[in-house]
C-alpha cells in the first residue's frame, strides 16, 4: 500500500513540474517590451484617440559553444583568448544585435472593432515594416475586439443644425424668388422695346470633351495619387539611425560603399541622409569622402526619398563587422578610396596580408587591382580558401598610416574651400579646352581645384603612344561629345590615332552633333573619366623621371669617386 501511494505522489509531483511554465529569458523579455514600446507608439502616432493593445512574444535563437571551440570565430579572433557566450546571456550584446538572433517574433494587436477590415491589413502592412519583421517569418494578428462606448450627441447640437439648414434653405429661395423677379422684368422690357414676342433662351448642354475630361482627371486622382506622410517617413529614419549609431560599428566599408552608389545617383539624397545623422556620425562620413560630389552632398541638402530610404534600410540590416575591429575596417575603407593607387600600395606590403586585404574588399574592385599588383597571382583572388594567418593589430595601424599617405581622409578644410571654389568648379565644366588650360595655369599650386579635378586638356599633353592608349580606351561616340565646340587642332589629335574607317564613323558623330542635341552633363561625366584615365600615364612619366635623375646621379658619383 505504502508503495502505491509514493508512486502515485511522484506521478503527481512530476506531472505538475512539467505543467510549471518555464521563465522567460530576461533579455528575451526586454527585446519583447521594446518591440512593444515601438508598435505602440507608431499606433498612438497613427491613429490618435483610438485604444490598442499589444503583445509581442519573441522565439529566440539560442546556441551553445563549448570553451575552446572555433567553429564560429570570426577572422582574425584569437579563439582561445576567451570563452564564447550565447549573445542572449551577453549583457553587453545591444537589442538590434539580438533582433538577427530571433527565430520568429509574434505580434498580437487588439484595435477597436469599428476597424473595418481594409484599416486592419493597413495597419499589419505598416507594423511589419516599422518593427522591421521578415515576410514569412514573422507573425503578426490583427483582432477587432475592442469595444468603444458611443458617445451621446446633445439634443441641442441637433436643434442649431437644423437651424442652420433651415436657414440656408429660406436664403436659398429668397435669392431664386429675386432673380426670377429680375428676369421677367428684363424680358418684358425687351419684348415692349421690339414688339415680337421672344421665347426664353434655352441653357446651353456641357461641352462633351468638357465632360469626358472632367471624368478623365476625376479618375486619375482615384489612381494615381499617393499621400505620403512626411512625419511617419522622418520617424522612421530616426528610429533606423538611432538602430545603426547603437550598434557602435558604424560605418563599415559596405556602409561607405552604399552612401557612394547614393551619391553617384545623386549628391543631394545623400545630403539629405546625412543632415538626420548625429554631428559625430557625419564628420565620420565626410572623412571617408572620395570625390567632389562627397562635397557637394555635404553642401546640398534634398529630400528623403525612396532610394535614400533604400540605402538606409540596407545600412540597418548590415551591422556585423567583417573583422570586429575599427581600425581593420578603416583599412579596408581606405584601400576602396585609394581606387588605381591601391595598386601601389599592395605592392609595398607583405603579398600574403595583400591578399587577405583583397578578399574582403568586394571582387568587382579587388580583382582589377590584382592583375596589375599580382600578374602572375591575382587568381587566388578565386579560390574560396580560408587562411589561419592573423595580422598583427600593429601592422594594420601601420598599413593604415601608410594608405592614408597616399589619399588622406577628407577635411574640414576642404569643405570650406570646395564652397568658395564651386563656382570656379562649376565654371570649369562648360569652358573649351583653351580657357581651362588658361585657369589652370593661373591657379596656385596648393589650389584646392588642382586636387579634386582632373585637368581635361592635360591629355593632350602626353606623348603620342600614351594618347592613343588614353583614345583607345574610349568609344568613338564619347570623344565627339567631348571635343564638341573645341579647336580642330584637338579634333585632328585624336582624329589621328584611329584608322580610316574609325575616322569616318567619328567624322559623322561629329556632324550629328553639331547639328544639336548636346547633353552638357554626359560631356562633363565623359570628360572628368577620361582626364582621370589619363592621370595614370602622368604618374607613370613623374616615376620614370625621378628613377633617370637617380640614376644619373649615382653614375656622377662613381666617377667623381
Amino acid at each position: 500500500m505504502k508503495f502505491i501511494l509514493c508512486t502515485l505522489l511522484s506521478v503527481l509531483s512530476l506531472s505538475i513540474f512539467a505543467q510549471t511554465p518555464q521563465m522567460e529569458h530576461p533579455r528575451v523579455m526586454e527585446l519583447e517590451d521594446k518591440m512593444v514600446e515601438e508598435a505602440s507608439s507608431y499606433f498612438a502616432r497613427r491613429y490618435p484617440g483610438n485604444p490598442f493593445f499589444v503583445k509581442v512574444k519573441i522565439q529566440p535563437l539560442r546556441r551553445i559553444v563549448e570553451k575552446g571551440s572555433d567553429e564560429e570565430s570570426l577572422p582574425y579572433h584569437d579563439s582561445d583568448s576567451e570563452e564564447m557566450v550565447d549573445e542572449w546571456d551577453d549583457p553587453t550584446t545591444s537589442l538590434s544585435s539580438l533582433r538577427n538572433r530571433v527565430v520568429k517574433v509574434f505580434v498580437e494587436v487588439a484595435v477597436p472593432t469599428s476597424f473595418d477590415e481594409q484599416k486592419a491589413a493597413d495597419i499589419k502592412q505598416e507594423l511589419s515594416v516599422y518593427l522591421r519583421l521578415i515576410p514569412f517569418r514573422d507573425e503578426v494578428k490583427i483582432e477587432q475586439k475592442l469595444k468603444v462606448a458611443d458617445v451621446s450627441t446633445p439634443n441641442y447640437i441637433f436643434y442649431i443644425v437644423g437651424g442652420f439648414v433651415g436657414a440656408a434653405v429660406l436664403l436659398g429661395l429668397m435669392l431664386r424668388w429675386s432673380l426670377g423677379t429680375i428676369k421677367n422684368q428684363n424680358a418684358s422690357s425687351s419684348g415692349a422695346s421690339s414688339g415680337v414676342s421672344m421665347a426664353p433662351s434655352m441653357p446651353s448642354a456641357p461641352s462633351t470633351n468638357s465632360s469626358s475630361g472632367s471624368s478623365h482627371n476625376k479618375t486619375d486622382v482615384r489612381g494615381d495619387v499617393t499621400f505620403h506622410d512626411p512625419i511617419k517617413t522622418l520617424d522612421i529614419v530616426h528610429i533606423k539611425l538611432k538602430q545603426i549609431e547603437e550598434s557602435k560599428t558604424f560605418p563599415t566599408l559596405k556602409d561607405v560603399i552604399e552612401l557612394d552608389a547614393l551619391c553617384q545617383i545623386d549628391p543631394s539624397q545623400l545630403g539629405a541622409l546625412i543632415y538626420e545623422f548625429s554631428q559625430e556620425s557625419q564628420k565620420q562620413i565626410f572623412k571617408m569622402g572620395r570625390d567632389t560630389n562627397w562635397l557637394q552632398a555635404f553642401t546640398s541638402s534634398g529630400g528623403i526619398n525612396h532610394n535614400s530610404m533604400k540605402s538606409l534600410d540596407l545600412i540597418t540590416r548590415e551591422r556585423d563587422y567583417s573583422a570586429g575591429d575599427r581600425e581593420w575596417e578603416d583599412l579596408l575603407i581606405q584601400v576602396w578610396r585609394l581606387g588605381d593607387k591601391a595598386v601601389g600600395f599592395f605592392k609595398s606590403i607583405d603579398s600574403e596580408h595583400a591578399f587577405i586585404i583583397m578578399n574582403l574588399i568586394p571582387k568587382s574592385i579587388s580583382l582589377q587591382i590584382a592583375k596589375k599588383a599580382y600578374p602572375g597571382s591575382w587568381g587566388k583572388l578565386l579560390e574560396n580558401r580560408t587562411t589561419n594567418v592573423v595580422i598583427d593589430p600593429k601592422i594594420i595601424r601601420d598599413y593604415l598610416r601608410k594608405a592614408l599617405e597616399i589619399e588622406p581622409w577628407f577635411q574640414a578644410k576642404m569643405l570650406e574651400n570646395y564652397k568658395k571654389d564651386k563656382e570656379i568648379l562649376s565654371y570649369l565644366d562648360k569652358v573649351n579646352i583653351e580657357d581651362e588650360k588658361d585657369i589652370y595655369e593661373t591657379l596656385q599650386d596648393d589650389s584646392f581645384i588642382l586636387k579634386v579635378r582632373p585637368a581635361f586638356f592635360k591629355i593632350f599633353e602626353l606623348e603620342s603612344e600614351k594618347l592613343g592608349l588614353v583614345v583607345e580606351a574610349f568609344p568613338i561616340e564619347k570623344w565627339a561629345l567631348v571635343l564638341m565646340n573645341s579647336s580642330r587642332h584637338y579634333i585632328k589629335m585624336v582624329s589621328d590615332k584611329l584608322d580610316d574607317k574609325r575616322k569616318m564613323v567619328f567624322s559623322t558623330h561629329l556632324k550629328r552633333l553639331d547639328q544639336g542635341g548636346i547633353n552638357f552633363e554626359e560631356q562633363k561625366s565623359w570628360k572628368n573619366l577620361m582626364a582621370k584615365e589619363a592621370q595614370r600615364y602622368f604618374k607613370v612619366d613623374v616615376v620614370s623621371a625621378v628613377e633617370n635623375d637617380k640614376g644619373v646621379e649615382s653614375e656622377s658619383q662613381r666617377h667623381s669617386a
